[in-house]
């Protein structure tokens, strides 16, 4: 009783973005409209400072805000601000937040010219572990642009130790694969894909196949003593910034005899030769998931 603590959840959610084109000055332009909660919906009452803080996407314009009372300030033109003490009519929020009534969404519509809704339809992932002292990372993505403009750059994050990265598909290398220091300045860098260099542009509605593959240090991911080997890896060693509707990961320990402990049970367990097979299948994967 009396105890506080203080703790973060991490909310992701989908389809609350609708990309569709307007006239604006006479210009056709491609508008993305959120309408989506104002707060957090939390099963408890909250009191105090509440404040949601909406973060533009590089490279919009700001076109419409919903403001509720004094609350929607813009803040330069990155970001709006919704701050419940600049309300007299709320205090607090009931759990779901009940009491808002119809005030509980805000809707938030910005120009941008170069994003599309881009999504990935299936990953199908293979992680080697090789007794030989390399992790080999590949993986057969199919990915595809739901929205209403082209895409000529793709990207994804990968680890900064990650080594001799290729991209390729059924027809050969795909050129114009850059890597660069994660923004962040963390341990991650990023790949993108210039689609136009070999290959044509993503336009709507259409799909595009390709493999990542990359290395992974053994040392960094692989502990040993007499006995036997331990392997900590996440899952996701790479990082979409693209809602991933089905991925298959399989884990692939060669040389293999019997394994002691899995921290995250595979949905499947099985042999291949002379290694182990484990076999982990999830679905609706967001950018902040990590396993």
């Amino acid at each position: 009783p009396s105890q506080e603590i203080s703790f973060t959840v991490l909310h992701s959610y989908k389809n609350l973005i609708s990309y569709e084109f307007s006239y604006i000055d006479d210009e056709l332009t491609q508008l993305l409209v959120f309408n989506g909660p104002l707060f957090p919906l939390l099963p408890y009452r909250s009191e105090g400072n509440i404040i949601s803080n909406y973060l533009l996407p590089e490279g919009s314009t700001l076109e419409y805000h919903k403001e509720i009372g004094l609350m929607g300030i813009p803040i330069g033109v990155t970001n709006i601000l919704y701050n419940l003490e600049a309300t007299a009519e709320y205090n607090h929020l009931e759990p779901f937040l009940l009491n808002l009534d119809e005030n509980n969404e805000t809707t938030i519509s910005l120009q941008h010219r170069l994003t599309s809704k881009v999504e990935i339809e299936k990953i199908d992932k293979d992680i080697y572990v090789s007794p030989w002292g390399f992790i080999k990372n590949v993986e057969e993505i199919t990915i595809e642009n739901v929205g209403i403009v082209e895409i000529a750059v793709l990207s994804m994050v990968i680890p900064a130790d990650a080594m001799n990265v290729k991209v390729y598909d059924d027809l050969g290398e795909v050129l114009g694969v850059s890597l660069l220091p994660s923004n962040d300045g963390g341990p991650t860098k990023i790949v993108t894909i210039e689609l136009y260099q070999n290959r044509v542009s993503l336009t709507p509605a259409s799909k595009f196949k390709f493999f990542l593959e990359y290395y992974l240090p053994h040392e960094k991911y692989i502990s040993s003593n007499w006995f036997q080997q331990s392997i900590s890896i996440n899952l996701l060693t790479t990082n979409y910034e693209y809602l991933i509707h089905e991925q298959t990961t399989n884990i692939i320990i060669e040389g293999c005899g019997s394994i002691d402990y899995m921290s995250s049970l595979p949905q499947a367990l099985h042999n291949s030769g002379n290694s182990k097979v484990l076999v982990y299948r999830t679905e609706s994967v967001s950018p902040i998931e990590k396993r």
